[in-house]
């Protein structure tokens, strides 16, 4: 019997249904209706694509086609050199115009799901940064502008500097084509470069749905195409071919990471290293050193802050008697110091490693003196109101000190944690299952009846992926994290095959929003609420999440919210680089690669408020590169349903600007939970567990266990020579 109370073509009705909704709401969100948002032939293409997919399907949901005519449909008219196949055209994205009426207080009944479930993103060891080796591709100087003007204003370059993007024209190589070759497939997927064009001519081509190929545009030099590959290796939307003999210049995604994240490593270095720790303040006829004043994770926030301005010869970069409230340090040039006393003659030259202007970081500082730029200079600045927000007043902190940071506890006595091993359990079916191998299965205590999960973790896979660092990793964290809040794990074990991780056993959160479609703002906030307590635990302890979304949550039987999967969980001292989350719930700093810290996770709470609360994510897009284009252009749309506090709080939290974003500010997670969207919400009754969750459930049971714990699957892993030694 369907629990859903639908029949399997019914079913099926309605998942077709809902996917041609979705279709629909991907097209026309975030759009205005004139169409004054496509601006180039990319735009154009998906858009017509977009429409003629929302056509087919609307057809084949409520039209009945003869039987004749569904053979013919599935024969796919093969490409040949006179009609080819795709390019790597822009995907566009959707956010959500969907509003689902919802009454929280109707009777939850599990069922078929169908919300396709969706996994992280977890770029491999070998692929980031640290093991990149830069090689450099002579060029000559108008090849380099060529590539220069294409990239610099594109969207996924904006906000690269004027010396990152140097370095990634120097990586850019040469690659040829003959007449009538294909760049690339429609529906091709793992390709990793984008293209600027040279030499030559290229025509761009789509089928859809398997018929004939349309050419829907050219590519001429100047040119940069499949720019969006350098994030993801999604199948490409359209097939590039070269009308006449062409030279392309490439860049692959490794190469653009590693330039980009070494870039950013090494400046953050320079300036924690070589710049911050020897600037100093003056205080009561004292020097108090940046070096003393601030913790490493300070010090690297300071760097994150900085920015990089460059002058010309003979600009002026402060006058003398002006009020100022930036900060200099002198990456490269030479500047010289005037008084007006001396009218025209440099007092002094100041060059790479000095500092002007610092008394501005304390107050309004009147310049006693005029700084112009004797050479081309480029220099690191802060400004006071930057290092305000993000750090705290100087003024104070040199009089105070550092204010403590506040860290609610929570009063609940849990029972105590239970060690077992393997034959004390009876295993039954699967809950569930994750990457590398990882499954997990319902466990029970024969001692006690009580119920575990059970995750176990191939070996062979681990070994294989590079993953021992990882999984040492997560049970690391697993054991130094103990909130009510945050999946508890009681012990590991393992065997020749698997380690097996023993945690509570919970309710998925995501069954329920797909029954609901979305949830009332109450039970928004309640969710939200605690996920914000388990990141106060986590930042404090310098973890960094980096996998929210409803998959990675649960309900304990009470009804109370966990944070269940704590695989991308990494602690963080300064930036991390490594390419990883659900495409959806990305930041803008990880797509591009430049560095970040835990402010990902707020970015992920933003997005995680949206979508429990109108049931579909703000940047959702049929594809993980269009997904990505959304995010980085940051534009929400916010169904009639949002209030106005609400709103205004998943805008705080979606800031593109990582030193702006809400949670990320001096006052950290309080700052969030201080919102007027949290007006009047009971903390400290939710974390001792002493309000009513929206949700309660039934107690899991299950009756048929394994015959044997090894499944057909599980006999077939191998055996491999790594025995971790877990312990406190």
């Amino acid at each position: 019997m369907n629990p859903s109370g639908h029949t399997g073509s019914d079913e099926s009705k309605l998942n077709d249904n809902k996917s041609t909704i979705r279709l629909l709401k991907s097209i026309l969100s975030n759009k205005p209706i004139d169409g004054s948002d496509i601006t180039t032939l990319d735009d154009a293409t998906h858009e017509l694509k977009r429409i003629r997919q929302l056509m087919e399907q609307y057809n084949h949901h409520h039209t009945a086609a003869p039987a004749s005519s569904s053979s013919a449909a599935a024969t796919k008219t093969k490409p040949t050199t006179e009609t080819p196949v795709q390019v790597n055209v822009d995907n566009d994205q959707h956010g959500a115009t969907h509003e689902p009426v919802v009454d929280d207080s109707t009777e939850y009944a599990f069922g078929q799901s169908t919300r396709q479930r969706r996994t992280a993103v977890l770029v491999l060891e070998k692929q980031h940064i640290k093991d990149y080796v830069k090689n450099s591709i002579p060029k000559e100087h108008h090849v380099r502008e060529l590539i220069l003007n294409a990239i610099k204003t594109n969207l996924l370059f904006q906000q690269n500097n004027k010396d990152e993007l140097s370095e990634l024209v120097d990586v850019f190589e040469p690659v040829h084509f003959n007449q009538k070759d294909m760049v690339f497939q429609q529906g091709d997927s793992g390709h990793d470069a984008c293209y600027v064009v040279e030499q030559g001519q290229l025509s761009v081509y789509i089928s859809h749905n398997g018929g004939p190929y349309q050419m829907m545009g050219t590519y001429h030099g100047g040119t940069l195409f499949g720019e969006w590959a350098l994030v993801y290796g999604s199948p490409h939307l359209a097939t590039v071919v070269c009308d006449v003999d062409c030279k392309l210049w490439r860049i692959k995604r490794s190469w653009y990471r590693g330039v980009v994240g070494q870039h950013r490593q090494k400046l953050i270095e320079t300036l924690t290293k070589k710049f911050l720790p020897k600037v100093f303040l003056p205080r009561n006829k004292e020097k108090i050193y940046f070096k003393n004043l601030f913790n490493p994770t300070q010090m690297v926030t300071l760097a994150g802050l900085a920015k990089q301005i460059s002058f010309q010869a003979g600009d002026f970069i402060i006058r003398e008697s002006e009020k100022g409230d930036t900060f200099y340090m002198i990456q490269k040039g030479v500047v010289d110091l005037f008084i007006k006393a001396m009218k025209d003659v440099p007092i002094t030259a100041l060059d790479g490693g000095k500092y002007f202007g610092e008394r501005s970081l304390l107050q309004d500082d009147v310049r006693q003196a005029t700084l112009r730029a004797q050479t081309d200079v480029t220099c690191f600045l802060l400004t006071r109101e930057d290092v305000n927000r993000v750090i705290g007043s100087l003024e104070e902190i040199l009089e105070h000190g550092f204010p403590p940071k506040r860290l609610r506890m929570s009063t609940i006595q849990r029972d105590e944690k239970v060690e077992y091993e393997l034959n004390d359990l009876e295993l039954f079916g699967k809950l569930g299952s994750g990457s590398f191998g990882e499954v997990s299965r319902a466990a029970k205590a024969k001692q006690t009846g009580k119920y575990y999960a059970l995750k176990m973790k191939s070996k062979s896979l681990i070994v294989a992926n590079g993953q021992e660092d990882a999984v040492m990793n997560e049970y690391s964290i697993l054991r130094e994290l103990d909130h009510p809040f945050i999946l508890r794990l009681h012990c590991a074990m393992q065997d020749e095959k698997y380690i097996y991780f023993l945690t509570d056993i919970h309710h998925d959160l995501i069954d329920i929003m797909d029954q609901k479609g979305s949830f009332s703002e109450d039970c928004t906030r309640f969710y939200s609420a605690s996920v914000l307590l388990a990141f106060q635990a986590m930042h404090s302890n310098s973890i960094v999440y980096r996998d929210l979304k409803p998959e990675s949550l649960a309900l304990d039987d009470r009804g109370y919210c966990i944070i269940n999967d704590l695989g991308l969980a990494k602690k963080c001292e300064g930036h991390l680089y490594t390419f990883c989350g659900n495409p959806d719930y990305l930041a803008p700093e990880v797509i591009r690669g430049t560095g970040y810290n835990w402010g990902v996770d707020y970015w992920g709470l933003g997005v995680l408020i949206y979508e429990l609360y109108t049931g579909t994510a703000p940047f959702e897009s049929y594809d993980p590169t269009g997904t990505a284009k959304k995010i980085l252009k940051g534009i929400v749309n916010f169904p009639d349903k949002v209030t106005g506090p609400m709103k205004d709080l998943i805008k705080a939290l979606l800031t593109k600007d990582q030193t702006r974003r809400l949670g990320v500010l001096k006052g950290g997670t309080e700052d969030v939970m201080k919102h007027r969207c949290y007006t009047g919400f009971d903390w400290e009754g939710l974390l001792n567990m002493q309000i009513r969750a929206p949700f309660e459930m039934q107690p899991v049971t299950y009756h048929k266990p394994l015959e044997t714990p090894d499944s057909q699957e599980d006999s077939a892993m191998p055996v491999v020579n790594w025995n971790p030694v877990f312990g406190e």
